[in-house]
Order: structure tokens, then C-alpha cells, then sequence
């Protein structure tokens, strides 16, 4: 389970607003697609070749515009991204979901009028079906079938921050946050795709969730001191209801990222990215991280784990095994900021968004790659 693209707020979060992590959002999209890759036929024909070797280079297959940027509560909205094992690449934004080949780029057929202000679109496994929240107000989060139609409405408050789909496309797992007065509680719910019935739910004793594994299993839980100065990162089994382990790691001063099988973590700290052990909480190694401005960066591991990219002023791919910079491309203007990462099923194939940083008029823009 899981889900695969994690896109950022433009400005860099702080421990007081933790509970809103709008750029951890997508830690999930990266998963559901990861967890496809060995039982799904890509469809997407112009990357027909998986990679044999280490990866070098990429170059840009199509593009396309996404409508205008929209800044909500001072806050710059780009375009959430995630890539099916269909080949289908959903686009969210303020104006609301739309689907698109990944092949070239062009509009499909597929409709949905009732998402409005769409947000962080996750994929089932199969790609037969696309969860998407709704930030309209009442209208929570729907799952669609691959040409829009709505399959069921999952009626829960605002909130949601992290969802992913079980392997077999039935469940969903999702984190939602629990106000009550003056405190803010977590639970992690499995919820009936179908339907949208609750078949079980957990609550954290402390902390937020930020991220989920592929299979759903394990879930990244972020906590602050009680002065709010200092935070940690610790795994939890969702299934077991408890913390995984005794493995605690640093937080992220941006954002952090479990690998598909949850056995890395990626957190992306002031001018470097460091790689940990989640087994053991040690550190593997680090890479110097370069993007320039004061734009939060954005994460996303390749489907097999193998690879991590960063998306800043350019999409930055580096070799785990290798601990090494495997290539750099998309490389954008000072006025423009890349916000969104999703990865193709088998590896191959990766889309960025791109937001201007100045006016808001000026339109967001979808690249989709093709690496070898």
C-alpha cells in the first residue's frame, strides 16, 4: 500500500505547524505505485524498456499546463502528481482533477466535476482507481474509478494528511488528525474502498504521522518536545498498534521519506540529504544537497528503492548503492520552483510540476521524463 508522489508548501515548515504537513502530503502516492511494479504490465509504451544498469541521463517526453498557480492563506498551490500503472498521470490542483496520458501528455476522457480545490491524488495498485481529497468544505475525500466516476465519498472531517492503498486495491489506510478542544490527537484508520466503511482504527498515544510505507504496514511518526524546540522521528506498526523497534532518527528540517519497503529513510536536512538504516536507526550516507532559495525541496524514491529524487531549482536523482549523483535534469529558473515528484511503476519514467514564484496568474507546468 502506498502512494508514491510527496509534494511541499513553498515556505518551510515550522514545529507549530506540524499538524498541517501540506508538504509531507504525498509520502504515500510514491508507494502504491512501487508496489505494482512486479505485477502490472506498464502501459506506458514510450518507456517500453526497463533499465539494465545504472541510470545516466533523462530527457523530456512531453509537457503540459496545469492553469494558473493559486496562493491559499499565503500559501503558493502548485499541482499534485501521481502516475498510474496504466500510464495514466493525474493532475490536482485549485481548479480540480484531471487526467492525462503520461505517454504525451494529452488530455483523457476522464471527468469529475464534484472535486473541487483537488489535493494529493493517489493511484490504487491496479490503477483502476484514484483516491483524491477535496478541499472544499463538506466534502472530504472521494475514490474514482479510472474515468472519473465516483465509486464512493469517504466522509471524514478535514484532516487527512497521509493515505495508501493496500496491495489488493480493496483498503485504504489514511492518518487523521482528531481535534479535541484545545489538543490535537492521531489515528491511523483501514477503511473499506468500497464503500468507505472503517474495519479498523488506532490511536497514536503522541506524535503525527508524515509518511507511509508501500504495503502500509509502517508508518513514520514525528514528535516534537513539549517546548515544541526539538522533534524526533520514530516507525510504528500499524497492524500491531505499537512503535516498531527502538530506532529513532532526527526530524527533517524539510521533509522525510520512507523507501517503498520501509527498510530506508530519506530526510532532506540543511544542505544535505541523509540516507538512515531504519532497522537500526544508523546512517547510511549523506549527499550534499545544492538546490539553491528558500523553497521547501520535495522527495520521492524510485519504485524499487534504488534511487532517490530531489525537486527544487532542478530534479536531482541519486544512487543509493553507488552513493552517488546519477544525473540532473529539469533544470529551472530562479522565478520557478519544482514542487511535485511522482515516479513511473517500473522506474523509468518520472513527472515534476513546476510553480512560478512570482505572479499568480502565471501557469503551473507538468514535464514528464524519460530516464535510462
Amino acid at each position: 500500500m502506498e502512494d508514491n508522489s510527496i509534494s511541499r508548501e513553498m515556505n518551510s515548515p515550522t514545529p507549530s505547524q506540524a499538524k498541517k504537513r501540506s508538504s509531507l502530503l504525498r509520502v504515500a502516492s510514491v508507494g502504491a505505485i512501487a508496489t505494482v511494479a512486479a505485477i502490472t504490465i506498464l502501459s506506458f509504451s514510450a518507456f517500453s524498456s526497463v533499465q539494465q544498469g545504472a541510470m545516466t541521463s533523462g530527457k523530456q517526453v512531453c509537457s503540459l499546463s496545469a492553469g494558473p498557480k493559486v496562493v491559499t492563506k499565503g500559501t503558493p498551490m502548485g499541482a499534485d502528481l501521481a502516475w498510474s500503472s496504466q500510464g495514466q498521470l493525474a493532475v490536482a490542483t485549485h481548479q480540480g482533477i484531471k487526467v492525462y496520458a503520461a505517454k504525451n501528455c494529452a488530455a483523457t476522457s476522464f471527468s469529475q466535476p464534484k472535486v473541487h480545490q483537488a489535493t494529493g491524488p493517489v493511484w490504487s495498485p491496479d490503477g483502476s482507481k484514484l483516491l483524491v481529497s477535496s478541499g472544499a468544505a463538506g466534502d472530504g475525500e472521494y475514490v474514482l474509478d479510472s474515468t472519473g466516476k465516483v465509486v464512493t465519498n469517504l466522509d471524514f472531517p478535514a484532516g487527512i494528511a497521509n493515505r495508501v492503498w493496500s496491495p489488493d486495491n480493496k483498503l485504504i489506510v489514511n492518518s487523521l488528525d482528531i481535534h479535541d478542544q484545545n489538543n490535537v490527537k492521531e489515528t491511523i484508520n483501514t477503511v473499506d474502498a468500497n464503500n468507505g466503511n472503517k474495519t479498523a482504527t488506532t490511536q497514536l498515544p503522541e506524535g503525527a504521522v508524515v509518511g507511509f510505507s508501500a504495503d502500509g504496514k509502517l508508518a513514520l511518526v514525528q514528535h516534537f518536545s513539549k517546548d515544541n524546540k526539538t522533534a524526533t522521528l520514530t516507525l510504528w506498526d500499524v497492524n500491531a498498534g505499537k512503535q516498531a523497534g527502538s530506532a529513532s532518527f532526527p526530524a527533517a528540517a524539510f521533509g522525510a521519506q520512507l523507501s517503498p519497503d520501509g527498510s530506508l529513510l530519506a530526510l532532506d536536512q540543511k544542505g544535505k540529504i541523509e540516507i538512515y538504516n531504519t532497522a537500526d536507526g544508523k546512517l547510511l550516507t549523506s549527499f550534499a544537497n545544492k538546490a539553491t532559495g528558500e523553497n521547501a525541496p520535495t522527495l520521492a524514491w524510485s519504485p524499487d528503492g534504488k534511487y532517490l529524487a530531489e525537486g527544487a531549482d532542478a530534479i536531482t536523482i541519486y544512487d543509493i548503492a553507488t552513493k552517488k549523483l546519477a544525473t540532473t535534469l529539469g533544470q529551472a529558473d530562479g522565478q520557478h520552483w519544482i514542487t511535485n515528484l511522482t515516479w513511473s511503476s517500473d522506474g523509468t519514467g518520472i513527472a515534476s510540476s513546476t510553480t512560478p514564484l512570482g505572479d499568480a496568474s502565471s501557469d503551473v507546468t507538468v514535464n514528464v521524463w524519460q530516464l535510462s
